[in-house]
């Protein structure tokens, strides 16, 4: 308290910052309110997260050479009117003040502000006075979810850098933006239905960079006005998004408008989302676009054939996403035309498949495909039968697969092939998959996830990897009812074991011999009706370090024989009649879990 004493009388003080307790609670201001006039050089001045009153926000108003404050994170519900009257502040920043509902026109007396940052707030709207700051270069609304519209006159900002509208509600964007001829980054052009609020204003923005995602396609009254936006002259925007609200009532419109939004080549990033149109301009695909790395293709209900995207030389990353009308992904996905390419999508790592409701083939061109592909996702695709013994040799660098919503033969048939680098496999609700694994699974993996196969009776005998380090199953409550044919006992490099929602009664957990030795981590999570745990099983597992059972509503005690003494760490959560009986020297199991180092009960150690 001396030092915050010594500090209040600090006259020439220029910068105050809070400091980070370093355990996430907010804090109290020490320095009394009204020792802050004594402050009269401060320039920099947070109280960001800290706790803070209406009396001390008063008291900033004394501080006349402030140039940046930030009141970020706190429980500000109003900007008092004494922050007005400090007219060398350049810097104010309200971001995440989830209390704050407005700002007053006294913003327009702040003739020095170049950044204000209000988003995460739930401002509705920005008073008009804000196009009285001349010199602002920054202006952040992302994420106020209740403001739908900007100040009409927002042209006058003639030195506006930066406006970040991401994620808000606005509905149109004002035509006086066109003016901002120095502006550099727009997060969104939202295309509204007044006729001033045209997409070719774009064509006047010849400054910007870097990301921008133009709302609401479906508003372009007329297709002209796309090409006027001029996207292609623009070699600074290397990330675009293209999305269309509603469904369509005109697909040749949506394509004609999505064929005159072509970008320049050297875009990097492209997501088009709830398209219209029954097919895609060439420009899509075309190999000039040679930095293009991430493609993104939402919702496109009516498209009946992909894009040709194998000729990217250097995309990474792509998620085809939402098309309904697709049965067959063929030859027209890997090349147009008859270019003489070898090798496609040779520089592709992660690829997604989702929602594809009546995709039923998926073929290949010859030549090498997918070289570099380390992730596979196939999700929601309930019609496919997948049939890539003619094209899993191409596979040797995949690493992940994830399968969701298809069907067993999709699983058995995919995992037939040669992966040789294959070492984490997800199956998640498949609603046939009777028993797991139908086939030798590629010895090379090491994860198994399992999740949401309710009709998962058992596990195979044989065709697990000898390897295998971890296995996680969630939410299959029949394979809890055939526990003793299991037959894990014979993965001996097996470690980690997870189950989680399992609802079946389970009067006893494991059984002797049921699962490996070597076990160094087991969870237990969601098991609501697990009544005890096998003291002698447990006495088994050696090797045993960590143990977790949360939310095991049904499990009053730990066994008699106590935890194995190799147990370094238990976590228990939401378990109220185990944590009574494990508090510290008074539990009545206290004496069967005292010598492990560490333990958690609901997030707090004892």
């Amino acid at each position: 308290m001396k030092i915050l004493k010594n500090l209040s009388e600090n006259k020439v003080l220029q910068t105050l910052l809070r400091l980070d307790n370093g355990n996430g609670v907010d804090n109290e201001f020490l320095i009394p309110p009204e020792r802050l006039e004594n402050f009269q050089h401060l320039r920099v001045f947070s109280l960001h997260r800290l706790v803070v009153d209406k009396k001390l926000l008063n008291s900033i108003g004394k501080l006349m050479l402030l140039r940046y404050l930030d009141l970020s994170l706190t429980e500000v519900k109003a900007i008092p009117c004494a922050i007005f009257t400090m007219y060398n502040l350049q810097t104010l920043l309200l971001h995440g003040c989830s209390n704050l509902h407005g700002v007053p026109d006294l913003i327009g007396n702040l003739k020095c502000l170049r950044h204000l940052d209000l988003s995460h707030t739930q401002i509705e709207e920005i008073p008009d006075t804000v196009c009285d700051l001349q010199n602002l270069h920054t202006l952040l609304l992302g994420s106020c979810e209740n403001l739908a519209r900007l100040p009409t006159d927002i042209g006058k900002l003639d030195n506006l850098r930066c406006l970040d509208i991401s994620e808000t509600s606005v509905r149109e964007t004002p035509p006086q933006l066109s003016s901002l001829r120095k502006l550099e980054v727009l997060t969104d052009f939202v295309v509204g239905t007044n006729s001033g609020s045209s997409i070719k204003m774009l064509g006047k923005l010849q400054c910007l960079r870097g990301n921008l995602n133009i709302r609401s396609l479906e508003n372009v009254a007329d297709v002209d006005d796309v090409s006027e936006a001029n996207l292609k002259a623009n070699k600074s925007i290397t990330s675009l998004s293209f999305g269309w609200n509603g469904d369509t009532d005109d697909s040749q419109k949506a394509w004609e408008v999505l064929n005159r939004l072509q970008p320049h080549p050297d875009l990097e990033q492209l997501y088009i989302i709830n398209y219209g149109g029954r097919s895609f301009p060439d420009w899509i695909g075309n190999q000039s676009f040679s930095r293009v790395v991430d493609i993104w293709l939402s919702k496109c209900k009516l498209c009946q054939n992909l894009p040709a995207l194998g000729q990217l030389p250097f995309l990474k990353s792509l998620k085809i996403d939402g098309f309904d009308m697709v049965k067959i992904i063929g030859d027209e996905f890997y090349i147009s035309g008859t270019s003489p390419v070898t090798k496609l999508f040779k520089s592709l790592q992660t690829l997604t498949f989702k929602c594809m409701p009546q995709w039923k083939k998926w073929s290949l061109v010859k030549g090498e495909v997918f070289s570099q592909l380390k992730e596979l996702h196939l999700m929601d695709c309930p019609s496919l039968t997948l049939n890539v013994a003619c094209f899993l040799g191409s596979l040797q660098s995949l690493k992940y697969v994830r399968i969701l919503k298809c069907q067993r033969q999709v699983v058995a048939s995919l995992l037939s092939g040669q992966l040789p680098s294959l070492c984490s496999l997800h199956i998640q609700d498949c609603p046939d998959l009777v028993s797991f694994p139908e086939r030798r699974l590629p010895t090379t993996i090491r994860t198994i996830k399992v999740s949401g196969c309710k009709n998962l009776e058992s596990f195979s005998d044989d065709g697990w990897p000898s390897d295998l380090k971890s296995l996680s199953i969630v939410g299959c409550g029949k394979l809890f009812v055939n526990r003793m044919q299991w037959n894990l006992h014979t993965l001996t490099s097996l470690s980690s074991l997870d189950f989680t929602c399992i609802d079946e009664v389970v009067d006893s957990f494991p059984e002797e011999g049921q699962i490996p030795t070597a076990l160094t981590s087991l969870k237990l999570s969601k098991l609501k009706n697990l009544r005890s745990l096998n003291g002698m099983a447990f006495r088994q597992l050696i090797t045993l370090r960590m143990l977790s059972i949360s939310y095991c509503d049904g499990l009053n005690c730990f066994p008699k024989e106590g935890l194995p003494a190799s147990l370094y760490q238990l976590e228990i959560i939401s378990c109220c009649s185990l944590k009574e009986r494990c508090q510290r020297d008074k539990g009545r199991d206290w004496s069967k879990i005292s010598h492990i180092s560490q333990i958690c009960i609901d997030k707090e150690y004892i």
